[in-house]
């Protein structure tokens, strides 16, 4: 099976741990995935899309488009998996402008009733898509345990170890649970 995976950044920690981790996997099972980067200007978005028929899944990471581009992804995708763990209907919280965004809310609506299959990070995410996409499931972002493995040293701790994935835009949440 042919799997084309979408993604705005290979760098980004949702595209890293939510999908490209996951591609010498398939691999190994006998599939072909590509990771693709989505194109910043309309036009290369589109002739992105129109080669992604030769793909049995197209695998949208995250991404919101607008009506058109959403229009000729689907035309173009045998089967369109959207996958999100993050608040994408919302403003970045840090935003000196209110949370909610009119135009942010009408692309995840329409984004994920055109998905054939939706995915979310957590069950907050899937109660907003599961309203609109009855074909949505939770799947937590995975650790890989055969990279990441508890040392020996961590089991007895009375400490609690948290690991941060997030980026510096984020990093301000942690900083404020600094002290607590």
């Amino acid at each position: 099976m042919k799997i084309a995976v979408l993604t705005t950044r290979m760098e980004k920690p949702s595209a890293r741990y939510r999908a490209l981790q996951h591609i010498p996997f398939l691999k190994s099972h006998g599939h072909i995935p590509e990771a693709l980067m989505i194109p910043r200007y309309a036009w290369s978005r589109a002739l992105l899309f129109k080669k992604l028929q030769e793909y049995d899944i197209v695998f949208l990471q995250k991404k919101l488009l607008n009506t058109i581009e959403l229009k000729l992804l689907k035309s173009c995708s045998r089967h369109l998996v959207y996958d999100f763990d993050d608040a994408v209907m919302f403003r970045d919280s840090m935003s000196k402008k209110y949370y909610l965004s009119k135009s942010r809310q009408i692309k995840f609506s329409k984004t994920v009733e055109t998905a054939d299959l939706v995915i979310a990070g957590n069950k907050y995410l899937q109660d907003f898509a599961i309203n609109i996409n009855p074909n949505t499931y939770i799947i937590p972002t995975p650790i890989d345990t055969n990279r990441y493995t508890v040392r020996p040293e961590h089991h007895s701790s009375e400490h609690i170890i948290i690991g941060w994935i997030g980026s510096t835009s984020t990093l301000y949440y942690l900083e404020r649970m600094k002290h607590v």
